[in-house]
């Protein structure tokens, strides 16, 4: 009888070794598992049971292509030996499995768990005894969803501490997917205070006014033009041109900006009536300058004074007033009331 079993199991063991033919499949993450096999179950010697045939039915599931687990439950329907005697051995065991070239079509792989085993003679009924394995074997995909395999596994009773060998062949079914949603990446709330679409981390211009075309840093399409009026006048003198054909190009290199705003601002110095009136006159000189000597459309040059109510340095100095004496040439993609 032990000669017939090992060589059932040995042949079951070098078929699934020997088959090399194209792959068809491999080890798929995600999916459940079922496995029916039958083999054989070796007694330690000083046991009185005789060596028998096993039977085990396997349910698993792959985590990953290579990590996987499974529930198997064996069948041992063997006698007494000497005496005779039927008597049932039932193992349960949880395990863990680690597959080698999980992509190719010959699978070999690495397992390990824990379990219970339970003795049933005819007369009585032992109590369940706690039951280790580790082993190690092979599938082979033959079909999309379908492998032969072997299993050899050392079992070891905790409490008798009995040495007992399980060997198994049998197929492979792997069942359709969990249908587990993909892992959700969690997307990150990033603030944008000015809501220029530059987040507040990389904005080196954090309170950039709604509406302004900005670049990469979040900073404003802005020109500036230092230009000195004389007292109480809104001519453009000939020593600025140069600085006037700037800013023309600043314009036409933003050709998708929609609305161009011509700022006008003075110094403190007057009052504010006063300097309201010149910085409008002033950035409405700049605007006709532009469209009369250049190719701008009017249409998209708006001007605007602000007065003296937004310095960019102090008035306390001459070099700071001679700063906040400007116009600045300002990108909208919609103008601010």
């Amino acid at each position: 009888m032990n000669r017939k079993l090992a060589a059932v199991g040995i042949g079951a063991l070098a078929l699934v070794f020997c088959l090399s033919s194209l792959a068809l499949a491999e080890n798929k993450a995600g999916k459940f598992s079922l496995s029916p096999m039958v083999g054989g179950y070796v007694f330690e010697g000083n046991q009185d049971q005789k060596n028998s045939w096993a039977y085990t039915l396997a349910v698993g599931y792959n985590f990953t292509k290579s990590l996987g687990t499974e529930v198997a439950f064996s069948f041992v329907d063997t006698e007494r030996d000497p005496g005779g005697g039927d008597i049932d051995v039932s193992l349960a065991r949880w395990d863990v499995l680690y597959h080698f070239a999980p992509d190719s079509a010959l699978v070999p792989y690495v397992a390990a768990g824990v379990g219970t085993l339970i003795t049933n003679p005819e007369r009585g009924k032992t109590d369940p005894d706690l039951m280790l394995n580790y082993g190690a074997g092979l599938k082979y995909f033959f079909a999309e969803n379908v492998a032969l395999r072997g299993d050899v596994r050392h079992v070891w009773e905790v409490d008798d501490k009995y040495n007992n060998l399980i060997y198994s062949a049998g197929l492979v079914f792997q069942l359709a997917s969990t249908g587990a949603p993909a892992p959700i990446v969690a997307e990150a709330v990033v603030a944008d205070s000015d809501g220029d679409g530059v987040p507040d981390d990389r904005d080196k211009c954090p309170d950039t006014p709604r509406g302004v075309q900005v670049d990469a840093d979040g900073c404003p399409l802005q020109m500036t033009l230092d230009i000195e009026f004389d007292f109480n006048k809104a001519t453009i003198r000939p020593m600025y041109h140069d600085d006037l054909a700037k800013a023309a190009r600043f314009i036409e290199d933003n050709p998708s900006v929609p609305t161009i705003l011509i700022a006008g601002h003075t110094d403190s110095v007057g009052k504010d009536a006063y300097n309201q009136r010149l910085s409008e006159q002033r950035a409405e000189s700049v605007r006709r300058y532009l469209i009369e000597h250049f190719d701008i459309d009017g249409q998209k040059l708006v001007s605007r004074g602000y007065g003296e109510t937004q310095p960019r340095a102090t008035n306390e100095t001459e070099e700071g007033r001679q700063r906040n004496r400007r116009v600045e040439v300002i990108c909208y993609s919609v103008l601010p009331d």
